[in-house]
């Protein structure tokens, strides 16, 4: 069997992050993409021109060389300057570049064509972004986005992924196979989304993360709870695990310099846990159940207000 890596950890990771983030605003405000790549990644960004142009019914124009622009010019420019002279006459003669995503690709991290075309967009104006297994000198100061995978084919998975993110996060959600929608558009629906059947929900703190100080210092200074990791371990067999944890909640200040989201991973990296988590979040995930200290039992009104008033909640 190849190894994925857990692919669904690392693609939860990154759309976490504040680059991310800023990468969702710019994507969903521009006008026209470039996606900027050479080798394997020409074949997955042409699908994707293709696709994205058509789903958003051309709001959204995306373009990409082609592999007889490669062949050509390669043969008139050098390999570091080849993708910036593909660029330069089809944006330097416009108004404004404002609404221009330059994307940067490249699944090694050392590709300095893109580097290139990437600084050079940014130098004239355009919103630019680098997509890229390793971290890049990014000296033109772009949302980077990591996915730290270790191999070509996993690459190019994630750009895959993270494309059809962006296209969703920006108001065009990615069809479904058409077949399944056929058998299921007139039956009646019981749960929302079907990871509403595939997902459980586990709590952080005095579940996972023993806890014993509460807040403390806000830092994710104790040790696991005893039995978290086998439990999560069963848990992961059958559903996608997803922590929920008021520490990722947006408005949390930053603790020696992180968001409480990359405490969280840090903590579960460190503990050998994040293999059977698929996300850290803030929201109440959709789930079969919900593992917390805090939770009730909900049955009736009449039952609840009398069990809180004995447990002296009310």
């Amino acid at each position: 069997m190849i190894d994925v890596e857990n692919i669904n950890h690392c693609f939860s990771k990154i759309i976490q992050t504040e680059d991310w983030r800023k990468l969702e605003e710019v994507f969903s405000y521009c006008d026209e993409i470039f996606f900027c790549c050479h080798g394997g990644n020409m074949a997955i960004v042409r699908h994707l021109a293709a696709d994205i142009t058509r789903l958003t019914a051309g709001k959204k124009v995306v373009y990409t060389p082609d592999v007889d622009t490669v062949a050509v010019w390669h043969g008139d420019f050098d390999y570091t300057s080849w993708l910036v002279n593909w660029l330069r006459p089809r944006i330097e003669k416009r108004k404004s570049l404002d609404k221009i995503l330059i994307v940067g690709l490249s699944s090694s991290g050392a590709s300095p064509d893109v580097d290139e075309v990437v600084s050079w967009a940014h130098s004239k104006g355009c919103k630019t972004t680098y997509l890229s297994s390793q971290p890049v000198d990014n000296k033109w100061g772009s949302p980077e986005i990591v996915t730290s995978v270790s191999y070509y084919y996993e690459s190019e998975v994630m750009t895959m992924l993270l494309a059809y993110q962006l296209l969703r996060s920006s108001g065009t959600p990615p069809p479904r196979i058409k077949t399944l929608i056929d058998k299921k558009q007139d039956m009646p629906r019981l749960h929302s989304f079907d990871d509403e059947i595939r997902q459980i929900g586990v709590d952080f703190d005095k579940v996972v993360h023993k806890c014993a100080k509460g807040y403390y210092d806000g830092t994710v200074y104790d040790e696991m709870m005893p039995g978290a990791a086998e439990a999560l371990q069963k848990l992961s067999e059958k559903y996608t695990v997803i922590v929920y944890t008021c520490k990722a909640k947006k408005d949390r200040g930053l603790v020696n310099g992180k968001t409480g989201t990359e405490l969280v991973w840090d903590w579960l990296e460190k503990n050998n846990l994040a293999q059977y988590i698929s996300k850290v979040t803030a929201e109440k995930p959709r789930a079969v159940a919900y593992i917390d200290d805090k939770a009730y039992h909900f049955t009736d009104w009449e039952k609840c207000i009398k069990d809180l008033a004995e447990a002296k909640v009310l």
